[in-house]
């Protein structure tokens, strides 16, 4: 009975070390970068693609990837074709995404809980 009990109190208190652990983490993101920065665009998007689907197979929890498509300043004219090839891209495949408030060379997408 003695062993019995202590069994007891042990899963007890593994249950309750795995609850308060789950529920300290679930606040955590995964976080990863991509920088397509001074990267072609018909190179740039098999890049982004590949990258989403992995972190989409693979993603427990909330996950973001960071992609860094810089402004554009080095193009013709100073007008950028990546960040709006990347936009298009990440729309038309579905992917929940939003460019960054204070840098608009930065897009983030979201995967997962």
């Amino acid at each position: 009975r003695v062993w019995h009990a202590g069994q007891l109190a042990a899963d007890a208190l593994w249950g309750a070390t795995a609850a308060a652990s789950e529920g300290h983490n679930a606040c955590f993101v995964n976080r990863w970068w991509l920088d397509l920065h001074g990267t072609r665009v018909a190179h740039a998007l098999p890049l982004l693609a590949r990258q989403a689907r992995a972190l989409a197979s693979l993603a427990v929890g909330p996950t973001v990837l960071h992609v860094v498509t810089g402004y554009g300043r080095n193009s013709p004219a100073g007008v950028g074709r990546l960040l709006p090839a990347v936009l298009s891209w990440l729309a038309s495949s579905g992917w929940a995404h939003c460019e960054d408030e204070t840098n608009p060379g930065l897009v983030h997408v979201y995967f997962g809980g």
